[in-house]
């Protein structure tokens, strides 16, 4: 038995909690996932997955073998790291997680010139607007966007990441629009459930205020929302990532333009206890590049937006 290779499997299975899934990550069929278990559980002669045909839970021997599985597994990743160089091609596979908008219109070109730049280097993307649990998940690197909550993460700040109000312009002309956001409340609005409500704005001076909308429309997709503002349904806060190119056309006209989502930002996200591999931290430092600083997708948008 390889045994380096049977705690890998373990604690894949351990945090997915299932052999098939675990097979799935590891590219194995699922009765090598379940020998390498097995050969592991009687070389140290302790159970450590209890297994029935509905679940899969961990024995209390299974919670500190994964423990110190984890840390070890990081030590040698940490070692193999630190042996072969920094010049080494970057090798192996990077798992990431982002969201489905901001991959599909930029990040998604960004990563195939990551991948481009280190052939060697196995990229999986993982696209969803749930913030995933990485450590159980088993995920290297997620670019998320928000306010960033305290949690167990570490995380580098990219870039900041604006929402701005918009509509379309024979919504304007028709319903004419707010002058402040006290005002918003006369009007439809259209919101993206994937942003925390209440809205956060951030408006001259510095000034900040709290909207909870009431939206007679409603979905977990900015782009579903800024078509819904094209069509004229009402007001939507959008990012810019999203409505940038529209506002630059003048097929959307900005709502209160001295006014904009407060404090939010994307941010490189990874987990705290494990050894920041050279592959992570090479992407961390190509994002810094490609992404920091004044964003391209604001360019061309009337209005202030903060740094």
């Amino acid at each position: 038995m390889d045994r380096l290779q049977a705690l890998h499997v373990f604690t894949r299975v351990a945090r997915l909690g299932s052999f098939s899934a675990a097979a799935r990550e590891l590219g194995i069929s699922a009765a090598a996932v379940s020998r390498n278990v097995s050969s592991l559980e009687a070389r140290l002669g302790v159970q450590l997955l209890r297994r029935t045909t509905r679940s899969l839970s961990r024995t209390e021997a299974g919670d500190r073998c994964l423990a110190r599985a984890e840390a070890l597994l990081d030590q040698l990743n940490a070692l193999e790291d630190e042996v072969r160089g920094t010049e080494d091609a970057l090798r192996g596979r990077l798992r990431i997680t982002t969201g489905v908008a901001f991959c599909e219109r930029h990040l998604g070109a960004a990563l195939a010139r990551f991948q481009s730049a280190h052939p060697e280097l196995s990229l999986e993307i993982v696209l969803t607007d749930t913030a995933l649990d990485l450590v159980e998940q088993g995920i290297d690197l997620a670019v998320r966007i928000g306010r960033l909550p305290d949690s167990s993460l570490k995380a580098r700040r990219i870039c900041a990441v604006h929402q701005v109000f918009v509509c379309s312009p024979g919504y304007a002309d028709e319903h004419g629009v707010p002058e402040t956001p006290a005002d918003l409340g006369d009007h439809p609005l259209l919101v993206d459930t994937n942003t925390a409500r209440p809205w956060v704005l951030a408006g001259p001076g510095g000034d900040i205020c709290h909207h909870d909308p009431d939206a007679c429309f409603s979905i977990n997709s900015a782009p579903v929302v800024q078509d819904a503002c094209h069509a004229g349904l009402g007001i939507g806060l959008v990012p810019t990532f999203v409505c940038g190119p529209a506002l630059a056309a003048g097929t959307l006209r900005r709502v209160l333009p001295d006014w904009t989502s407060a404090e939010l930002a994307m941010y490189a996200v990874f987990p705290a206890r494990r050894h920041v591999s050279a592959p992570v931290r090479a992407l961390i430092d190509f994002l810094l590049e490609a992404c920091g600083g004044p964003s391209a997708w604001d360019a061309g948008i009337p209005g202030t937006l903060p740094a």
